[in-house]
């Protein structure tokens, strides 16, 4: 069985390998955090897994600040709620860390501590070009990932997990033409109302299987109670 540290540095090394065509997005994130990051402060693409994986195992070791998981359906606010929560001095924002089927699989293989490092190492690499106070920090992921939830709390019993939802006419209306990344998951071409029937359908789906999950997020947060008393929310979380 591969160390952490060699579940970390492989998946870094070749993150295409780990994702389908469909989600080409995240290997090409992850591919540019680790470029922005050698670039900012000179190092070469082992140095700055080094560097990122001796600080999560530092932070492992002292305990490390719990993490902030901001799911739901994406459109709903989260990187609003993300970006007031970082004006904190003590979180950073790691972005959207979304994980490939495989690391799933292998951090469910080993113990929670050593799992742990392994999330909290991706959230640095992902944080570290935009904040070098990451290090000392809780990290916000904003990855819209309902069915992940349970995953998230394994490794870090601490975690704060919030599930963000909007009013559905105006978080599908967001989505279809505001990001146009997600049209193409209604394929090339598509009508506007078939991206819109698209998204709404996937949205209920994802709704349905996080209503079906043993444990529920620690705060369920509406965008429309949030505009109106976000003081009160950043408080709680």
């Amino acid at each position: 069985m591969a160390r952490p540290v060699e579940i970390f540095k492989n998946y870094c090394a070749r993150p295409s390998d780990y994702w389908t065509k469909a989600f080409g997005r995240q290997p090409a994130k992850l591919e540019r955090c680790l470029a922005d990051n050698g670039a900012i402060y000179h190092l070469t693409a082992d140095e700055v897994l080094d560097r990122v994986w001796a600080a999560a195992e530092t932070r492992s070791a002292v305990g490390r600040p719990p993490p902030i998981y901001l799911s739901g359906l994406g459109g709903s606010g989260s990187h609003w709620l993300a970006d007031m929560l970082a004006e904190h001095p003590d979180v950073s924002i790691a972005g959207e860390v979304y994980l490939p089927e495989k690391i799933q699989k292998a951090l469910n293989s080993i113990p929670n501590r050593e799992a742990g490092t392994i999330v909290d190492a991706l959230h640095l690499l992902h944080a570290w070009p935009a904040d070098q106070r990451c290090f000392e920090n809780s990290m916000v992921n904003n990855a819209a990932d309902i069915a992940a939830l349970d995953g998230h709390r394994r490794p870090d019993s601490e975690a704060a997990v919030v599930h963000q939802h909007r009013d559905p006419r105006d978080q599908v209306l967001s989505v279809t033409f505001r990001k146009k990344e997600y049209r193409t998951q209604s394929g090339r071409g598509a009508s506007d109302l078939d991206c819109l029937t698209s998204r709404a359908r996937r949205n209920a789906n994802e709704l349905a299987e996080y209503q079906t999950l043993e444990a529920q997020a620690d705060f369920d947060i509406g965008y429309e109670f949030a505009t109106e008393n976000a003081a009160q929310i950043l408080r709680d979380i």
